[in-house]
């Protein structure tokens, strides 16, 4: 399998710009998060609300936001400005390359939303690349779902309606937000079941999952943290195809990805991490951190990065209990979700 080796890390790390490394540490440790309430509490459970006055100020601080002074596209692009970009993108991309999102615009336009793009955005996104991540998140949603249901409302009871296989496997699950605001996802290998999988269910699952939160989220340009947990588990719970797969996904979904956090790796780690490494792709590789040491440093270290002990769960050391994944796929069919 491709490696990435040591010496591929030392000439990665050389090679970053002070720009890129002060990026990812602001990815690392949420300082450019915009944080949803004095206790950091994020909205990790209702549908996206409407910015209230108190959200107003903060979200006001973000530059790639606002209009410009003259109301034009001129200096700082509003989003409105950025997606008359992405649709002039669209028109340069040849029409092999958005065939599912034509026939998207086709039999469901009212589901293609292009402006989710640049909401869960940090300022850094431009036209081209929106336009190319759309096209692609189309082309994705109709490999994973298939003709029938990838153009059907990605809700339970829509696009996965008697599909819950792929939950039940419990891949990432998603707890309270840290406390910059940003959403947290928990994965817990042990815990995974089957041992094999259906693969193409898992991955709508999460599809679902990721792609669902970034409309829930009060301040969807925050993204999300994924913590795994990886304590003596066994080399056969480990999917390196789904793995890959979900590394990939922040290449189309809107929700960005800002840092992965492996706890307590196992003991074979040292020798799949070259591996692990190439499979995780550079944007993601360079905002990896390994945990190790008793439960309190461990703790303590991911305090560091806003990963505060109550919001996490108790597998960790945390006060947090995770709920069962019937009664969760229970209140989301419930409201709709």
């Amino acid at each position: 399998a491709p490696r990435f080796t040591a010496e591929d890390e030392r000439v990665e790390s050389s090679g970053m710009s002070e720009a890129e490394r002060e990026a990812v540490n602001a990815d690392l440790y949420g300082t450019n998060a915009i944080r949803c309430n004095p206790a950091g509490r994020g909205n990790s459970s209702g549908r996206r609300r409407p910015v209230s006055e108190e959200d107003s100020s903060s979200e006001s601080s973000n530059p790639a936001l606002e209009d410009d002074d003259e109301g034009s596209c001129s200096s700082t692009w509003s989003i409105e400005c950025r997606l008359e970009a992405m649709e002039e993108a669209l028109l340069r991309i040849p029409t092999e390359k958005k065939a599912a999102l034509i026939h998207a615009e086709t039999v469901c336009p009212h589901l293609i939303e292009k402006r989710i793009f640049f909401e869960c955005d940090d300022g850094t996104l431009d036209a081209e690349t929106a336009a190319r991540k759309l096209c692609l998140y189309w082309e994705k949603r109709l490999e994973f779902f298939g003709p029938e249901r990838a153009f059907l409302p990605l809700t339970l009871d829509g696009a996965l309606r008697e599909d819950e296989t792929g939950f039940h496997v419990e891949y990432y699950r998603r707890i309270p937000d840290d406390e910059n605001g940003r959403a947290v996802f928990f994965s817990d290998p042990r815990k995974y079941k089957p041992r094999k999988p259906d693969r193409l269910a898992v991955l709508r699952s999460q599809f679902y999952l990721l792609d669902s939160t970034a409309r829930e989220m009060t301040h969807p340009q925050n993204g999300a943290v994924v913590i795994t947990y990886a304590q003596k588990v066994e080399p056969d719970r480990v999917d390196r195809k789904i793995g890959k797969e979900l590394y990939a996904m922040d290449e189309y979904l809107p929700l960005r990805i800002r840092a992965h956090h492996l706890v307590h790796p196992p003991w074979y780690f040292r020798h799949f991490q070259p591996v692990q490494a190439y499979i995780m792709g550079r944007r993601n590789r360079i905002r990896f951190r390994v945990h190790t040491g008793s439960r309190t440093l461990v703790l303590e270290s991911l305090k560091d990065f806003g990963l505060i002990t109550c919001h996490l769960p108790a597998a960790l050391g945390g006060k947090w209990e995770i709920m069962n994944i019937d009664d969760w796929i229970r209140r989301r069919r419930k409201a709709g979700l």
